[in-house]
């Protein structure tokens, strides 16, 4: 009888580690399953988080091309609005017989034996600019004489020498009229003539150097 409980109690403690075996089995194999899943889970949100920070540097790069353009539709929309505004101010002013508006912007050629000359001035250096804010100060078109600008008939000159509303005579111009002035403007024979124009032609014109006669005023 001894001996027989003894078998039963080996046979059942042996079932019951065996149970607690399989058990502590099934339960590693869940755990290592439930890592296995966590590790992937924590893979995909450092991905996920890659992919975030690779998101806001492109975020930031557009954003900073989005200001860029801003700027630059301003600027467009300012220089557009000034370019109006020349060509308004360029269509009020008046022109003087024999300027041309569309082409060069010079006089037609003027006999000097049909001008009244007062004195021969000598040879002058005579260069050319434009209206534009850019060499003026602004694109009111209107000249330091509070005068409107005429194209190539407005010149300006050092007016502490020639004042304003001195005519001359310039070979190969023709007349032009002293309404402005200018810090590079200095000197008896200088002339500085406007043309109403777009710049690159004016600049095209380059230094010139001409007779020039002093017209009696009427």
């Amino acid at each position: 009888m001894d001996n027989l409980r003894i078998k039963r109690l080996f046979i059942g403690s042996f079932i019951v580690i065996f149970i607690l075996v399989v058990l502590n089995w099934v339960l590693m194999g869940m755990y290592l399953n439930q890592v296995r899943h966590l590790n992937q889970l924590n893979n995909k949100i450092d991905a996920f988080k890659l992919i975030l920070q690779e998101l806001e540097s492109e975020r930031s790069d557009l954003q900073e091309e989005v200001n860029l353009l801003r700027e630059k539709v301003e600027i467009n929309d300012r220089l557009l609005n000034e370019n109006n505004n020349l060509r308004s101010t360029i269509k009020k002013l008046s022109f003087n017989e024999g300027v041309s508006r569309s082409g060069v912007g010079l006089h037609r050629a003027t006999p000097l034996q049909d001008i009244n000359v007062q004195q021969e001035l000598g040879t002058f250096q005579v260069s050319y600019y434009t209206p534009t804010k850019e060499e003026c100060g602004s694109n009111s078109g209107i000249t330091s004489s509070g005068r409107p600008v005429v194209g190539a008939y407005t010149c300006a000159a050092d007016t502490s020498i020639w004042p304003y509303g001195t005519v001359f005579y310039v070979e190969g111009l023709g007349l032009v009229e002293v309404m402005d002035t200018g810090g590079a403007v200095k000197g008896r024979n200088r002339l500085d003539v406007c043309l109403v124009t777009g710049r690159d032609k004016a600049f095209k014109m380059g230094i010139n150097y001409r007779k020039v006669w002093l017209v009696k005023k009427k």
